[in-house]
């Protein structure tokens, strides 16, 4: 198991150069992104980073929905990602639609539902044991 998290972590720390080699940039938020929503077969993905009132600030999205999503959770202080950051853990979620999510959180599920969203899932970025940002990542297919 080790081996595979390890193998696909590899795979997306090597997309992530690659990008900002191709530009010739340093690495930012935003090849992260990117190379993570390239390389783990997702429809989109937002980096968050923290911010002094506790929800996140919307740092780069890959598509219009992504923002979207973000901005959702900031307004109604609740999703995946506002809870990943709350919590300082990952908040995976395979099937928006599954028994129990809606219940959880009533007024991001419907909305997230709209935009063509069916599964979302949300990393924090730590900086020691403190969660200084979300990465979210996003699927309109569940799985």
């Amino acid at each position: 198991m080790w081996s595979v998290y390890g193998e696909r972590a590899e795979r997306v720390r090597a997309a992530i150069n690659e990008r900002a080699l191709a530009e010739e940039l340093p690495v930012s938020l935003r090849h992260v992104c990117l190379a993570c929503a390239d390389s783990l077969n997702v429809s989109g993905g937002c980096v968050m980073l923290a911010s002094t009132l506790g929800l996140g600030e919307p740092v780069y999205a890959t598509d219009l929905c992504s923002d979207r999503l973000a901005e959702l959770q900031i307004t109604m202080g609740e999703g995946p990602t506002a809870e990943a950051l709350r919590e300082d853990r990952a908040v995976l979620v395979p099937d928006l639609a599954a028994t129990g999510t809606r219940h959880r959180w009533p007024l991001f599920v419907p909305q997230a539902q709209d935009l063509g969203r069916r599964a979302v899932f949300s990393f924090p970025l730590l900086l020691g044991a403190t969660a200084v940002g979300v990465l979210e990542v996003n699927r309109a297919d569940p799985g």
